[in-house]
């Protein structure tokens, strides 16, 4: 569990990852086949890496190139499960809310369903049920349900 003040620095973070567009130039370099921890060795830190892969996956989903940003967004899963705090980091369920997208985007429904929802509990246990980074997820599985006609979810 974190403690209050991580809850704070982390919804700060948390506000700006899924707030502010990708901004700047995305690393052209980037590739699904590179390996993290060799990057770190080459004077990278996992956290920029992190924030690069986002950009990317930001820019291939702009352009509608969905399937080759999943691989991306899976490595940034990645980092945020094993570089951060842990696996229930909010910062987790950034990664975790990106990759949903992107399948919801392709229509695979059932691909993006348990990420949306790990992506809330994680925030519900991190946030509390009342803040408004859970109810944007709540809000982003009602729209993946709602694409599906299920409105009885």
């Amino acid at each position: 569990m974190l403690n209050q003040r991580e809850t704070r620095a982390a919804a700060v973070v948390l506000c700006l990852a899924v707030s502010m567009p990708a901004h700047g130039q995305a690393d052209k370099s980037l590739g699904s086949d590179e390996n993290p921890a060799a990057e770190i060795q080459n004077g990278h830190s996992a956290e920029t890496r992190w924030d690069s892969l986002r950009e990317r996956v930001a820019q291939l989903s702009q352009e509608g190139r969905h399937a080759d940003a999943i691989p991306l967004a899976r490595e940034a899963l990645q980092i945020a499960e094993t570089t951060f705090s842990g696996p229930d980091y909010p910062l987790v369920a950034v990664s975790l809310n990106g990759l949903a997208q992107l399948h919801q985007a392709q229509g695979k429904f059932a691909d993006a369903e348990p990420l949306y929802k790990r992506a809330l509990e994680i925030l519900e246990k991190a946030l509390g049920l009342d803040h408004r980074h859970v109810a944007a997820a709540l809000t982003r599985l009602a729209q993946l349900y709602q694409a599906q006609g299920r409105y009885a979810d």
